[in-house]
């Protein structure tokens, strides 16, 4: 089952949405469909290992707080220090990787169900992804989940910055030897976790990163802002992934694998639609929240002033709007970089001419007549504020689909 507010989203995008904008379902390509089945039968395959293996993992329990949280927002470290005081300890081995586990909660944490079912997706997860990650990303990989209740939302005042406390759940290292990731909200934690791990196990390009990629987008944008165009690519798979394992735990296994993956992709298919009108309501919520427009944001000739922001807003919510939008172009184009693979094409004398080419992505499709069009009609439905509730309003969550 899906979350109270999951079901909160879906209900504004079908009743305050999508009767009053034009924007159809995507006929996806070959290729794509191909890439999702692939992962779907990795998941699958993944699932079989865990079967065979979970009676292996360590259980033990960790009073007090297992890790520095110094760097966590401040709101959030005050919660954990006043309300979870004992975590679980789980270790496992993923591929010859070492991985330890803490999970804090303030909630009754003693029912197994609970905590078999985190670290049953969690194992699923990471049997995938190393299989893609090469080299010496993440060997051993410590995982601090503190489930806290502090959800993402904007800032309760106008002329504040849009920071790390409204719009981060966790952080992680780009292809640490000896990794570490920390997640500090409840609040769409899987789906974060997905995306900590393209950074943690190197399966995208944040180790390369530099000015020029930065400059290249900000040009487009009229911003000054660290965009950190590589949060966009973790981001879409993330959500895609987190779909998928969703897909995969409500479908029932069919002989016919042919039938048992055309079920599971048109279910996904069908949930990226909602996520694709979702981006956009987002990306619409941070523009008006800076007082500005999109056609503004692309055209002006002068640095924006009111785009004040101290994380990567850009990238999560505006630029991620352009590629959901174009969801099937933006598939065939990173198939075209990187093979079937959900490993970003790295090799030594590609990976500048790589990223260059993401970069050409978002210069392809960021003027595109029809994306533009459907943003502004969302954008004008998302500044009645008669029309969703509070929380709806409020919120900056990334994707629409968690489970409970």
């Amino acid at each position: 089952m899906i979350t109270d507010t999951s079901n909160e989203i879906i209900q504004s995008i079908d009743n305050g949405i999508k009767p009053y904008i034009k924007m159809d379902n995507i006929k996806y390509s070959d290729h794509t469909i191909k890439m999702f089945s692939l992962l779907f039968n990795h998941i699958a395959n993944s699932r079989e290992h865990w079967n065979l293996n979970k009676n292996k993992l360590k259980y033990s329990k960790y009073t007090g707080i297992p890790c520095d949280i110094s760097y966590y927002p401040t709101k959030i470290k005050k919660y954990i220090h006043h309300n979870i005081h004992t975590y679980y300890k789980i270790i496992f081995n993923v591929r010859e990787h070492d991985i330890i586990v803490y999970i804090g909660s303030d909630k009754n944490t003693d029912n197994n169900a609970f905590l078999q079912k985190m670290i049953k997706n969690i194992y699923i997860w990471l049997f995938v992804a190393y299989y893609f990650s090469k080299g010496e990303c993440s060997q051993t990989l410590e995982i601090y989940l503190s489930l806290t209740n502090e959800i993402k939302k904007l800032p309760s005042l106008k002329n504040e910055y849009i920071d790390r406390q409204h719009v981060n759940t966790a952080f992680t290292y780009a292809c640490k030897k000896d990794n570490e990731i920390h997640i500090f909200r409840e609040e769409e934690w899987f789906k974060v976790f997905i995306h900590e791990t393209f950074h943690s196990l190197g399966l995208d390009f944040s180790m390369f990163e530099n000015t020029d990629t930065n400059n290249q987008i900000m040009k487009l944008f009229n911003v000054k802002n660290d965009v950190r165009i590589a949060e966009t690519y973790c981001e879409i798979w993330a959500e895609i992934i987190n779909n998928m394992f969703i897909v995969f735990s409500n479908t029932r296994w069919n002989e016919n694998q042919e039938k048992w993956l055309n079920t599971l992709n048109t279910k996904l298919v069908k949930m990226m639609h909602y996520e694709r009108i979702f981006s956009l309501f987002q990306c619409c919520k941070v523009l008006n929240y800076f007082n500005i427009n999109y056609t503004e944001l692309i055209n002006s000739t002068n640095t924006i002033s009111s785009y004040k922001d101290k994380t990567h807003t850009l990238s999560y919510y505006i630029v991620k709007s352009i590629f959901m939008f174009h969801l099937d172009d933006y598939m065939q184009e990173c198939i075209k970089l990187n093979g079937y693979s959900l490993d970003f094409n790295k090799k030594k004398n590609k990976y500048i001419q790589n990223m260059n080419t993401y970069c050409n992505i978002v210069k392809k499709m960021y003027k595109n007549e029809n994306f533009i069009e459907s943003l502004n009609s969302v954008c004008k439905i998302s500044k009645n504020k008669k029309m969703f509730s509070k929380n709806i309003i409020e919120t900056l969550r990334m994707s629409v689909y968690e489970v409970k």
